[in-house]
């Protein structure tokens, strides 16, 4: 999720929370592409589900 689709949604710290995201995504690159016999997808998925559902709870709460 973009900045600006965060601030969009009523995010409280949008800069934060896509940083978060792509680093999670940077990550998940990188270790892939330095590690062999693990599938970083699996292990990213995870993190990116409690992100929205964490995300969802704030949204819904109004912040």
């Amino acid at each position: 999720m973009s900045r600006p689709d965060l601030t969009a949604r009523g995010h409280p710290r949008p800069a934060p929370a896509a940083d978060q995201v792509l680093l999670l995504i940077d990550g998940t690159l990188a270790a892939r592409a330095t590690r062999s016999g693990i599938n970083p997808a699996v292990c990213a998925r995870e993190l990116a589900e409690q992100f929205v559902v964490t995300s969802q709870g704030l949204f819904l709460k109004g912040g």
